[in-house]
């Protein structure tokens, strides 16, 4: 690999070197106003992730009412993925550190090489590369180089690169004793101890990452345990195991196909994601019973694959128990959102949560939004008996934010007894409010006041006048 992403050599004994890096200078400067432990959380996390975080952050600007518990929230779901790169290089390019022609090549290449070619510049010291979009265009051009070089067959025709590369356990041999100098006894350890395709495995994300891992050890041990973890539950969910439904888990089992194997490995990787809460409650159940719960994971969207799992667990360990709905919802949901939720049926409230989930950061008032969930559902707009999903004359599945007024009442960002009122009142009436709070701009500081007061004003007139022609809502 490229020059550039060799680890650094040890601190000498007593010397004491303070380098910050390009992503130190990010996060003191655009995470100001975070809490420390917002600001630990992205820094122990991959560089390119923790700028994307705090690129959403500032982009949002008032909307994040707390940017600490914002921040938090994105750490504990974080996953290396193309919209973070694409968020990192967003900031990179509108405060001009990289040019467009330099994203634009960024954007094209494999997300692999340039995930690592971006990472690489943040975990440079600041101040030493003086043209940022140089650096990481020429960076990726190494790291292709170098994987071009590891993907060619060996044969005596072809060119012999610099350090050759063997296959099989030659490779984690080589990748070892490369970085057995960065590593302490512990991570040494769990290498040998690993086997040669863990090693190899860990050992290339190592090198490819290159100076954006601060601490390779921790980085090894931690890599380790999720590809074994990977590996365990590949195998519980291999074919000729069959598992039936587990009791007080709405959870679809584990079924016997020739997909089994893939499906394992799918439920695998996404095992390797949960946070360490999640992973200690799974190992500690039955193995069968762990393959069901990821099996259902693997089939369901939702932004905390880890909430979603200790929900799943708590069903399966207390079957009477009264389960914890809210989920990760249970210090963001104001008073009557989290009451309404638990005054439901469980399996109507599980799926508005996991609809919640799902939708993640989109949903800018939370609380709003499951309250017009509950009202939809006590209505039966959304939830039938029978399937939870209640239809329309056209057989259609009804939607759970279907209309103008509602899309209104997201827009300015209503609190849930606001947005209650006005779905108590009536689209009709609803809509001359909001169109009527729509003309008055910045005066209104606070909307939900004003449409409370607004609702109950309706409400006293409705009895001594006529019935207005019906409003048209636009969506605002």
């Amino acid at each position: 690999f490229g020059s550039s992403f060799r680890p650094r050599c040890p601190t000498p004994w007593g010397a004491v070197v303070v380098m910050v890096r390009v992503v130190d200078e990010i996060v003191d400067r655009l995470g100001a106003a975070l809490d420390a432990k917002a600001k630990t959380g992205l820094l122990e996390l991959d560089v390119v992730s923790a700028v994307a975080i705090l690129h959403r952050l500032c982009t949002r600007g008032d909307a994040v009412r707390n940017p600490s518990a914002f921040v938090a929230k994105a750490v504990r779901s974080a996953v290396a993925s193309a919209e973070d790169l694409d968020a990192s290089l967003e900031r990179l390019v509108s405060e001009e550190t990289i040019d467009e022609n330099a994203a634009r090549m960024l954007r094209g290449a494999p997300l692999q090489d340039a995930w690592a070619s971006v990472a690489a510049f943040f975990g440079q010291e600041l101040g030493k590369v003086s043209n940022a979009s140089a650096y990481v265009t020429k960076n990726l051009s190494n790291f292709r180089k170098s994987v071009d070089d590891m993907r060619r067959p060996q044969t005596r025709q072809a060119p012999v690169p610099p350090r050759p590369r063997a296959r099989g356990p030659s490779i984690a041999h080589e990748l070892l004793d490369r970085w057995r100098s960065h590593l302490d006894e512990k991570a040494l350890t769990a290498l040998l101890e690993a086997g040669p395709d863990i090693s190899k495995h860990v050992l290339s994300e190592m090198d490819l990452k290159g100076a954006g891992v601060r601490n390779p050890s921790a980085y090894v041990m931690r890599s380790v345990e999720n590809s074994r973890e990977s590996q365990a539950t590949a195998q519980a969910l291999r074919p000729q195991v069959h598992v039936g439904p587990v009791a007080g888990a709405s959870l679809r089992p584990a079924q016997v196909s020739d997909g089994g194997f893939a499906a394992g490995f799918a439920a695998g990787k996404i095992a390797a994601t949960l946070d360490d809460e999640a992973q200690v409650a799974l190992q500690e159940l039955e193995p069968t019973v762990a393959a069901s719960i990821l099996d259902s994971l693997t089939r369901t969207v939702v932004s905390d694959p880890s909430a979603y799992v200790l929900r799943a667990i708590h069903r399966v360990h207390d079957e009477d128990a009264e389960p914890d709905v809210l989920g990760q919802w249970a210090g963001v949901l104001d008073e009557d959102a989290a009451n309404g939720l638990r005054q439901l049926d469980p399996r109507v409230a599980e799926c508005i949560v996991n609809e919640l989930d799902s939708k993640g950061d989109s949903v800018r008032n939370p609380s709003a939004y499951v309250v017009r969930a509950i009202s939809n559902a006590r209505k039966g707009q959304v939830f039938g008996a029978d399937d939870l999903t209640s239809r329309g004359p056209t057989g259609h599945k009804a939607e759970l934010v279907p209309s103008a007024l509602e899309v209104a009442i997201e827009r300015f960002q209503l609190d849930s007894r606001a947005s209650a009122a006005l779905q108590e009142l009536g689209e009709e009436a609803a809509a001359g409010i909001l169109l009527n709070l729509e003309s008055k701009g910045v005066v209104i500081n606070n909307p939900s006041a004003w449409v409370l007061k607004s609702v109950g004003n309706e409400k006293k007139r409705v009895w001594s006048s006529p019935p207005t022609k019906r409003a048209r809502l636009e969506v605002l």
